[in-house]
């Protein structure tokens, strides 16, 4: 189980990064309103980036895992891809998070984090029994997912906004990226 999902974990590197950059700006920031625009553009932009990191790691984990740590560990590919939808998922909360705790408001990260304790511990009651470490992945995954979808549901309250909003992709969006990657690989983009 540590295997699979120390590796799973890795996707959560992508909003680690942008951390110290993005909460130190939105305590610092004159206009709230413009930042979470930023904030929501990270969010999406790292939505993407997650997704294709999981497809990555889904791929390659099978084949590295018994490489790496040997063939007993073989069955740590199956862990990783049960926890891989969910940990994707929870990067909503390790993005947007950033913006409410740079408000001073932790109030929906501590109401999203008692229900999602207590699905956790019921659906590892019902599948850790019957499926193993597996079955811990699921549950993990399943915890991190639904604890994501109610934590945008809880910032999008917080802030007033539609959770369409805040998920509406945009060419602003692109164009924010495209401003940020070296000027060869941007002068490829298509935008």
């Amino acid at each position: 189980y540590t295997v699979g999902a120390n590796l799973a974990q890795y996707i959560w590197q992508i909003p680690a990064a942008m951390t110290a950059v993005v909460l130190s700006r939105g305590a610092n920031a004159a206009d709230a309103d413009a930042y979470t625009k930023k904030v929501l553009v990270l969010f999406r932009l790292t939505i993407i980036v997650g997704v294709l990191g999981a497809g990555a790691i889904a791929l390659a984990g099978p084949i590295l895992i018994p490489l790496v740590y040997g063939e007993s560990f073989a069955p740590s590919a199956q862990v990783l891809a049960a926890m891989l939808p969910g940990v994707t998922a929870f990067t909503v909360f390790k993005v947007l998070n950033l913006d409410l705790s740079a408000r001073g408001r932790p109030g929906p990260a501590m109401a999203m984090a008692i229900p999602a304790l207590a699905l956790n511990f019921a659906l590892g009651a019902l599948w850790i029994p019957k499926f193993g470490a597996v079955g811990a992945g699921w549950a993990s995954s399943v915890t991190y997912l639904a604890a994501a979808l109610l934590y945008l549901a809880l910032y999008c309250r917080a802030l007033k906004l539609s959770p369409v909003t805040a998920l509406r992709y945009s060419k602003a969006d692109f164009e924010f990226l495209k401003s940020r990657l070296p000027a060869p690989i941007a002068k490829r983009m298509p935008l």
